[in-house]
């Protein structure tokens, strides 16, 4: 019985690459887009804590001054300050403690900001629109995921 020979077959740059992202899962992002967010995080942290401040200075302001909240679509309490714009505030001071974690690559601000994404979950509630609030918290959860290497 004769054996048959193992001839080795040299792999094309298109059977290399499909055999690269057969070994990732689909849902992963892309080696170049990790480390972008990796790289630029805390950039992208800081912004959405700079376009987060002002309105938590005006549900602070609002609240100060003992105005009603509901023209703005926040329910109001006893104290004329809303549990939705008490957790906005706290998610504000959350994704705020969390830009220099980030920044220096640390998983206490991953944490921070998943933290924050459940609050704001639990604002969105109080404002009836919980898909928004769900988005939010599995797209951070997703995202930390994909970074969570970087940072151990």
């Amino acid at each position: 019985m004769a054996t048959q020979r193992k001839v080795k077959r040299i792999t094309s740059g298109r059977q290399a690459a499909i055999k690269h992202y057969q070994a990732r899962d689909s849902w992963d992002l892309p080696d170049w887009a990790q480390e972008w967010l990796v790289q630029n995080g805390g950039w992208v942290v800081l912004v959405f804590a700079l376009i987060l401040a002002p309105v938590a200075a005006l549900a602070v302001t609002l609240g100060i001054h003992a105005l009603p909240l509901e023209f703005i679509g926040v329910p109001a309490t006893d104290t004329d300050i809303g549990g939705a714009a008490i957790s906005l505030i706290i998610e504000f001071v959350l994704i705020a403690m969390a830009v220099r974690p980030v920044f220096e690559r640390q998983l206490k601000g991953w944490r921070y900001l998943i933290l924050g994404a459940v609050v704001h979950l639990v604002h969105s509630l109080f404002l009836g629109h919980a898909i928004s609030g769900t988005l939010i918290l599995l797209a951070t959860i997703y995202l930390y995921r994909q970074v969570r290497h970087a940072y151990e």
